[in-house]
C-alpha cells in the first residue's frame, strides 16, 4: 500500500477523504543581481487557482496571480531593484511555499569609490535622522582631468545646517539651485557622464511641503541601466547636538574634530556610523557648512585630483527640542541687507502664520529662542506682547542678538504650554549691548545743547565725545559741541532727548520715511532733509493737487539738504526714495519733526487742528472727546484747519482714522508760537518722561477709565486722575499742571494703566513739546529686516510600516512583527506590541531596535487557531508617545496525517472508512 500527505482541518476518528491526484509545490530562483530579471519557476498541480507574491522586507514588490495553472510550470520574471534579501510566496489551492533569495549589487557602489576615466558613478543616497535633512545623494563625474562630486542636500528644515566633510585635497562652493523647497518625490532621471540632470515634481500648494523625500537616481554609464540601490548605512542614530563647526577651506584630521566636538559636548559616537565611511584617525578632512535657507535646495561642488575619496556627512540639522512642555514650534527665518545687534523686531502675528488655539488666551505661553550659528545652539531672547487679539493681529516684539547681511538669521517661537507664565518684558527688548545710534538732531534750530533724560537705570549715552550713564529719571545735558547735524546720540536703553534752544525733540531714527504730507498756515518755512540709509531724491510740492513743486534735491547718505519757504495756508507733500528725517523750522518756537504720512493719528488740539491730504478720494473719519464722530472726503492737497477747541492744551482729545495716508498737528495755545505732531496708536505708550521742567501736560486717553499719575524723581506723587468712559475709538482727555509755573519738575515721569498720547509745556520758553515713548529708542534701518514664519512642528513619534511575517502561519510557528519607528526629536526609547490572541487575552511584548529604524519582536505563542490582532506602541525620549492602527495575522493548523491503505490509490471520489489504528501526528 501507498503512503499519502493529507492535509486536514481537525483530527477526527471517521474521515470521509476526497482525494486529488498527488501534487506539490517546488519554487526554483534563478537571477544575476541587481538590474537583471530574476526567473521564478513553480512546479506544481496544473489547473488549479495559484498566486505569486514578491516580498522585499515587508513591502510587496511584484505579483502574479490566475484562475488555473498551466499544464506545466509556473514561470514569472521581475527585475529587483534594490540590493537585499527578497521572500516568494506561491499559493495553489491550498498548498503553500515560500522561498527566500539575496539579490547582489550589479556594481560595487559604496563610499569608498575608486574612480576609472569616463565613468560616471551614482553612489547611495544617505538617509539622516528624520528630524534632520532627510535625504542626499552623491553623483560622481571621472574625467581625465578632474573629479566633481555633487552633493544634493534636500532641505525639510528651513533655516537649519549640514556639515560634510572629505577626506581629498580640494576648494569647495556652494550656490542655490532652487528658490523653493522641492518636492518629496524627486522624479527619475537618468544621468548621462560628465552631467547630473534633475527633474523635480512640485506639490500643490496646499500639500505639506516637508517630510520625508523619495530620491530615485538612474545609473546611464555603457551597459548600465539599473536603479542604483539606496542604502542606509550612514545614519546618525541618536540627536547631534551642540556642533560647532568654522574650519572652511581648511584641513583638519578626524581625530582633531572628534576631540573638539566633544570638548563641547557633542555627540561623536562614530562607531553608529558604516565604518567603510570612517576617515582614518590621521586622514585630513575638509568641512564644509551648509545653510538651508528657507524654500531653498544646496548644491555643493567639491573639485579633487584623481583619486580614491571617503565622506563623511555631519548633520546637525534642526537641533533639539528646548522644551517639551511646550507642544508646538515655529522656525522664523530673518533676512536683511545690515549686520544687526540686539535688533527688535516687530512681529505681526494673525489666522495666517498661527493657529491661535494652540495659544494661551493671553499669548502669555510664547517663547522665543534665537539659533547660534557659531556655537549650533538656542538661545533665550526677550519678548514683549505689545497687543493679542485672538480675533485679528497680534503685536509681538522680539530682541534679535544677531542679524546677518544677506544671509538667514533664525528664530524659534515655542508655544502650547497652558501653565506657562507670562514673562514678556517691554523694558528687556530696548536695551543694547552696546550705545546703538538712535537720535539725530535735524535742523538749524537742533544743533543747540540738548536735555536728555533715561527711562531706565544703567543707560548709556554717548554723543561725540561726551559719554553718560544714568539712572532712570536723571537728567544730563548733551554739550553744544557734541550735537552736530548728521552725528548720531548713541544710547544703550530708552531716553527722551529735547534741544535746549528754539528747536524741538531731537529725531529718532524710526521716524524716517519716504512720505510726508501736512498741512501748514503761518511764519516762514524751512524744511530740513536728513538722509541716514542713501542717497535721496527728495520732491516738495503744496497746494491743491500738489501742482507747485520745488526743484527735486539729492541728498547724500548721512548728509543734509533743506527746502524753503511754501505759501501759507497750503498742504506740503515731501516724497523721497529711500527713508529721510525731515525737520519743519518756522522761527521762535514754531518748530516740529514730521512723522511719516499714516491712517491713524491721536493728539490734544489747543486751538488749532491740521491735517494735510496725500491722495485723491481719502475718508477721514473724526472722532471728537465730546462724542461727536462725523467723516468727510478729500482730495490730493486738501488741508483740514479746525479751530476752537481751547487753548494751553486744555482741549478735548481728538483721534482721526482714514483709509488713506494723512498727516495731523496742532497749533498754537494762545501763549506763543508752538506746534506739536498727532502720532499714530503704534507710537503711543503708558509711560513718559519729562526732561525740562514743563508747566502742564495734556493726555489724550485710547482706553476709558485710564489711570494717570505723575511721579517726580523723588518718586512722589504730583498729579493723578481718571480718564472719562469714552469707549475706543473715542479719546478722552487728562490735563496736570496749568499754563504757568513749574508745575513738573524735570526728571519726573508719567505712568498710566493703558496707551496714552502726550505733550508738555516747556516752563522756560512756553514751547510745546511732544513726549516719545520707550518706542521711539528702537533701532531702524531701510529696508528693514524680512521675516518668514514657518510651518508648524510638534514633537512626534511615528509608526510606519507595520507587518507580520508572514500574515498567515501554522499553528505554533514564529510570528515576526515589525515596525519602522522614528522620533523627529530626540530618540525612540521604549516600543512594544500589545497581540490579542483569538481568545481575547492580551500579551504585551518589547520590541527590539534591530538596526537603524527597524523595532522587531518575535511571537511564538501561537497555540490557537483564527485571528490574532495587533498594535505598536512607542515613545520617545521626551516622553512623547504614538499608537499604530491595528492589524491582524492568521494562525492555521497544520496537522497532517500518514493513511496506510490496502490499494496503491484510488479512483477519484472513492469513500474510504478510516480508524485511529496506527495514527502518526505530524503536527504539533
Amino acid at each position: 500500500m501507498g503512503q499519502e500527505r493529507i492535509l486536514l482541518l481537525a483530527l477526527v476518528l471517521f474521515l470521509v477523504v476526497s482525494l486529488s491526484l498527488p501534487g506539490n509545490v517546488d519554487v526554483f530562483i534563478q537571477q544575476d543581481g541587481v538590474g537583471n530579471p530574476v526567473l521564478i519557476t513553480v512546479n506544481t498541480l496544473p489547473n488549479t487557482a495559484y498566486n505569486v507574491y514578491v516580498y522585499f522586507g515587508s513591502e510587496l514588490v511584484y505579483h502574479s496571480s490566475g484562475s488555473s495553472t498551466p499544464l506545466g510550470n509556473i514561470y514569472e520574471s521581475f527585475t529587483p531593484f534594490y540590493t537585499g534579501t527578497y521572500t516568494v510566496v506561491v499559493n495553489v489551492g491550498d498548498l503553500f511555499a515560500t522561498k527566500t533569495f539575496y539579490v547582489q549589487s550589479q556594481q560595487d557602489v559604496n563610499e569608498s569609490i575608486n574612480l576609472l576615466n569616463t565613468t560616471t558613478i551614482l553612489s547611495k543616497s544617505l538617509r539622516l535622522s528624520s528630524y534632520k535633512t532627510n535625504i542626499s545623494f552623491i553623483g560622481v563625474n571621472q574625467t581625465p582631468s578632474s573629479l566633481r562630486l555633487e552633493f544634493k542636500i534636500f532641505n525639510n528644515k528651513p533655516g537649519r545646517y549640514s556639515y560634510i566633510a572629505f577626506t581629498s585635497n580640494g576648494t569647495v562652493k556652494a550656490y542655490h539651485l532652487e528658490e523653493r523647497v522641492l518636492s518629496r518625490n524627486v522624479l527619475e532621471q537618468d544621468v548621462v557622464p560628465g552631467e547630473i540632470d534633475n527633474g523635480y515634481y512640485y506639490p500643490p500648494e496646499d500639500e505639506d511641503p516637508y517630510g520625508n523625500f523619495t530620491v530615485v537616481v538612474r545609473n546611464n554609464t555603457v551597459n548600465y541601466t539599473s536603479l542604483v540601490p539606496v542604502y542606509d548605512d550612514v545614519e546618525f542614530v541618536g540627536s547631534v547636538s551642540g556642533f560647532m563647526q568654522k574650519w572652511e577651506s581648511s584641513d583638519y584630521s578626524i581625530a582633531s574634530i572628534k576631540t573638539y566636538l566633544e570638548s563641547i559636548g557633542a555627540d561623536t559616537n562614530l562607531d553608529m556610523l558604516d565604518p567603510s565611511v570612517l576617515p582614518a584617525s590621521d586622514d585630513d578632512v575638509y568641512i564644509y557648512k551648509i545653510s538651508h535657507e528657507p524654500y531653498t535646495e544646496e548644491y555643493v561642488v567639491f573639485e579633487a585630483p584623481v583619486s580614491s575619496i571617503k565622506f563623511l556627512v555631519f548633520d546637525p540639522a534642526g537641533g533639539v527640542w528646548w522644551n517639551s512642555t511646550w507642544e508646538n514650534r515655529k522656525i522664523i527665518n530673518i533676512s536683511s541687507s545690515y549686520n544687526l545687534t540686539d535688533y527688535p523686531l516687530i512681529l505681526y502675528l494673525n489666522s495666517s502664520n498661527i493657529n491661535y488655539s494652540k495659544f494661551k488666551s493671553n499669548g502669555s505661553d510664547i517663547r522665543f529662542r534665537w539659533y547660534n550659528e557659531t556655537n549650533d545652539s538656542e538661545i533665550d531672547v526677550p519678548h514683549w506682547i505689545e497687543s493679542w487679539n485672538s480675533s485679528g493681529t497680534s503685536i509681538v516684539w522680539v530682541k534679535v542678538p544677531e542679524i546677518y547681511d544677506n544671509k538667514n538669521s533664525t528664530l524659534i517661537m515655542y508655544y502650547n504650554n497652558p501653565n506657562a507664565p507670562d514673562i514678556s518684558n517691554k523694558w528687556a527688548i530696548i536695551n543694547y549691548s552696546e550705545p546703538k545710534p538712535v537720535y539725530y538732531p535735524v535742523g538749524d534750530d537742533m544743533y543747540d545743547a540738548a536735555d536728555v533724560i533715561a527711562f531706565r537705570d544703567n543707560t548709556s549715552v554717548r554723543a561725540g565725545t561726551s559719554s553718560y550713564n544714568l539712572n532712570e529719571q536723571v537728567v544730563a545735558v548733551l554739550p553744544d559741541a557734541s550735537v552736530n547735524a548728521g552725528d548720531p546720540i548713541n544710547i544703550t536703553k530708552p531716553v527722551m532727548i529735547v534741544s535746549e534752544g528754539t528747536g524741538d525733540t531731537l529725531a529718532p531714527i524710526s521716524f524716517a520715511g519716504t512720505e510726508f504730507v501736512y498741512y501748514f498756515s503761518r511764519r516762514t518755512d524751512n524744511f530740513t532733509v536728513f538722509s541716514p540709509f542713501g542717497t535721496a531724491n527728495v520732491q516738495l510740492c503744496y497746494g491743491s493737487g500738489f501742482t507747485s513743486c520745488f526743484t527735486n534735491i539729492t541728498v547724500p547718505k548721512g548728509g543734509v539738504g533743506s527746502f524753503g519757504d511754501v505759501t501759507n495756508g497750503v498742504t506740503v507733500r515731501i516724497l523721497s526714495n529711500v527713508s529721510v528725517l525731515v525737520y519743519h523750522g518756522a522761527g521762535g518756537s514754531d518748530d516740529q519733526l514730521l512723522y511719516p504720512a499714516d491712517t491713524d493719528w491721536w493728539g490734544v488740539p489747543s486751538r488749532y487742528l491740521h491735517c494735510g491730504i496725500l491722495h485723491d478720494g481719502t475718508n477721514v473719519t473724526f472722532y471728537f472727546g465730546n462724542g461727536t464722530v462725523s467723516s468727510t472726503v478729500y482730495n490730493a492737497g486738501q488741508g483740514i484747519a479746525m479751530s476752537g477747541f481751547g487753548s494751553d492744551g486744555n482741549s478735548i482729545a481728538v483721534h482721526l482714522h482714514a483709509n488713506d495716508s494723512i498727516g495731523c498737528a496742532q497749533q498754537a495755545d494762545a501763549d506763543g508760537v508752538e506746534r506739536t505732531t498727532f502720532l499714530p496708536y503704534k507710537e503711543l505708550s503708558n509711560e513718559y518722561y519729562f526732561p525740562q521742567t514743563a508747566s502742564y501736560v495734556t493726555i489724550a486717553t485710547t482706553e476709558p477709565g485710564t489711570n494717570c499719575t505723575v511721579y517726580n524723581s523723588a518718586g512722589s506723587i504730583l498729579y493723578t486722575q481718571v480718564s472719562g468712559t469714552n469707549q475706543y475709538p473715542i479719546p478722552n482727555q487728562i490735563y496736570f499742571g496749568s499754563d504757568n509755573g513749574a508745575n513738573i519738575p524735570s526728571g519726573s515721569k508719567l505712568v498710566c494703566n493703558a496707551t496714552v498720547y502726550a505733550y508738555y509745556e516747556d516752563d522756560s520758553d512756553d514751547d510745546e513739546i511732544n513726549l516719545w515713548s520707550f518706542k521711539a529708542s528702537r533701532q531702524y534701518v531701510d529696508p528693514e529686516p524680512v521675516y518668514y514664519i514657518g510651518s508648524e512642528e510638534e514633537i512626534f513619534v511615528s509608526i510606519n510600516e507595520v507587518s507580520a511575517s508572514p500574515t498567515l502561519q501554522g499553528y505554533g510557528l514564529n510570528v515576526t512583527i515589525n515596525a519602522n519607528i522614528t522620533s523627529n526629536f530626540g530618540s525612540v526609547d521604549v516600543a512594544y506590541t500589545n497581540i490579542t490572541l483569538p481568545n481575547g487575552t492580551v500579551l504585551k511584548l518589547f520590541m527590539t531596535n534591530i538596526s537603524d529604524d527597524i523595532w522587531q519582536v518575535n511571537f511564538s505563542s501561537t497555540w490557537q487557531n483564527g485571528t490574532y490582532s495587533y498594535l505598536v506602541w512607542a515613545n520617545n525620549s521626551y516622553g512623547k508617545e504614538n499608537v499604530s492602527q491595528t492589524y491582524s495575522f492568521q494562525i492555521y493548523s497544520n496537522t497532517t496525517i500518514d493513511t496506510l491503505t490496502d490499494k496503491q490509490i484510488y479512483a477519484p471520489s472513492t469513500t474510504v472508512q478510516l480508524t485511529n489504528s496506527n495514527v502518526t501526528n505530524t503536527g504539533t
